[in-house]
């Protein structure tokens, strides 16, 4: 859902034109940062940030003329934190036999002090009530929502003059996505009429008809971690009901084989990113594997897309960025001697023969298929090691595109080996296609000397009622969710996300300090007065 934009290691000469587009964004969005507009205390901007998306179910956007991307920012606030809006109104697509623009709200990562102080939680609710009085038959202009919610807000008790500014909604005139999609005509966008070749009209919002009233949003909340604390997902007691909501028995199961893997490497100086890097990996191979051999339809995105726990960091970000230099000597030392072809056969035992599924004559296709994508899979996973030690720890920029590179210590831009060819050979059997190795992919963010990725958590769960979980943590459909009366699950599952992670210390404001240098010395917007 969200990623930070902040980027100190910003190559010059040549190889900077990449980031021009990413330096525009922090320009426009931290110059109007809260911590700094309203003087709010450190807490604001601790490493416990939650971030959280409400995705209206039946509620499409016409914009006539203009092609609507996923990403694409309608409307949003003055005030911004950590690089998003404070709230946004996006565009989400679906599929189907018809692709349909779904209007989205997405909220900025915020710590949970901060939720509570701008009641953002509550806002939301309130202007999903007001999408539910959306006319069927005519719909209703963006301008005028937007309108009507501004009304409201200032209304309301417990807003000073200049929070309520930060907090009201605007319709956006320019270039703007969170996903940085900049072939969009935004020329046109959010004007009160659009030319298009067959005529005039508004940005409109429109019912989807016969979708279930009940229906009206699915909720996702993510979360910005220290990397190391996804080993904690394989401790989660089996007695609760996170349990299998978090898929814990897989998370057992890849600990278990990260820690034979690393046995089998001969790793001896573990450094403590070194087995949730190859815990990660080793879930994400099982999620296949077993996707491939058990589903009875080809193709489909649960393997990808349809999980409620989702670490949205790739294999190349956590080998050049979290893996510690003895460890990788160690890792490409055991390759490079002479047990390349021992050490794969070792993994396909690990990974294939472990279930017994050779033996089964109905399964021999999906087991060839399996071989073939994880001999690639691991073959990469062997180059991207040694050029990693070649060029030592880089910061892996673009890591959600198929050309992520790195800036060499020459300044020369070194382009990676692409993540999603080793999905190539899973395509229209388990993998719909190949972009979706990409899907869950944002940049690792540095903070006092920690690696810090982002976590999702979502659930395809609408609000109606029908729970398949009783107590279900922050994407409950009939429950508002309330940061200063955490449910059993919220705490654990708290707990689990953030242990050990200091709320403030004196490093973080002098972190937050470090920031606020690097964005004074950017060239100022002009973004009025409040």
């Amino acid at each position: 859902m969200f990623s930070t934009t902040i980027s100190t290691n910003v190559p010059a000469a040549d190889s900077s034109r990449p980031f021009e587009a990413e330096h525009a964004v922090q320009r426009r969005y931290f110059n109007r940062d809260i911590s700094q507009i309203l003087g709010l205390p450190p807490v604001v901007n601790n490493t416990r940030l939650i971030g959280m998306e409400y995705e209206s179910n039946n509620v499409t956007v016409t914009a006539p003329g203009i092609a609507l991307r996923k990403g694409t920012v309608l409307a949003e606030t003055l005030g911004c934190h950590f690089g998003y809006p404070l709230m946004s109104l996006t565009i989400d697509q679906t599929g189907g036999e018809q692709i349909l623009a779904i209007l989205e709200t997405v909220l900025a990562p915020l710590s949970s002090e901060t939720l509570v102080k701008l009641r953002l939680c509550e806002l939301v609710e309130k202007l999903f009530e007001m999408l539910a009085t959306i006319p069927s038959e005519t719909g209703m202009a963006l301008e005028e929502l937007i309108q009507q919610y501004n009304r409201w807000l200032e209304s309301l008790d417990g807003f000073d003059e200049r929070t309520c500014a930060l907090l009201q909604l605007a319709t956006v005139h320019e270039p703007t996505s969170l996903r940085h999609d900049q072939g969009i005509n935004y020329g046109l966008l959010n004007q009160a009429e659009v030319s298009t070749s067959t005529g005039k009209g508004p940005l409109t919002l429109i019912k989807i008809p016969d979708r279930e009233a009940g229906w009206d949003y699915y909720k996702q909340t993510s979360f910005f971690v220290e990397f190391k604390n996804i080993r904690q997902f394989a401790n989660i007691p089996q007695q609760t009901e996170l349990y299998s909501l978090l898929d814990a028995a897989g998370w057992c199961e890849a600990k278990e084989i990260a820690t034979a893997l690393l046995r089998e490497f001969g790793i001896k100086t573990e450094h403590e990113n070194t087995l949730p890097v190859f815990m990660h990996w080793s879930y994400n191979c099982l999620k296949i594997i077993n996707y491939g051999f058990t589903t009875r339809t080809r193709g489909g995105q649960r393997v990808i897309r349809h999980v409620s726990l989702c670490i949205r960091a790739g294999q190349l970000q956590e080998v050049f960025q979290l893996l510690s230099d003895e460890t990788v000597n160690e890792l490409v030392t055991s390759i490079n001697r002479d047990r390349e072809n021992d050490l794969y056969k070792v993994i396909i035992l690990i990974f294939l023969d472990y279930g017994g599924w050779k033996e089964f004559p109905g399964k021999r296709t999906a087991y060839e298929k399996l071989e073939q994508w994880l001999f690639h899979e691991v073959r990469e996973l062997f180059k991207v090691l040694k050029i990693r030690q070649q060029h030592g720890k880089q910061h892996v920029y673009s890591p959600f595109l198929s050309t992520p590179y790195i800036v060499t210590r020459d300044n020369e831009k070194l382009i990676l080996p692409d993540p999603g060819k080793a999905a190539s050979y899973l395509r229209d059997f388990v993998l719909p296609k190949r972009n979706d190795k990409y899907y869950f992919l944002y940049e690792l963010t540095t903070i006092k000397d920690a690696s810090y990725c982002v976590i999702e958590f979502r659930l395809h769960q609408g609000n109606c009622g029908e729970l398949s979980v009783f107590d279900l943590p922050f994407n409950h459909p009939e429950r508002t969710f309330d940061p200063l009366h955490l449910t059993e699950n919220e705490q654990q599952m708290m707990d689990i996300l953030f242990e050990n992670t200091a709320v403030q210390t004196l490093d973080d404001i002098m972190w937050l300090q470090n920031l606020r240098s690097l964005l004074e010395s950017l060239p100022d917007l002009d973004t009025g007065q409040i």
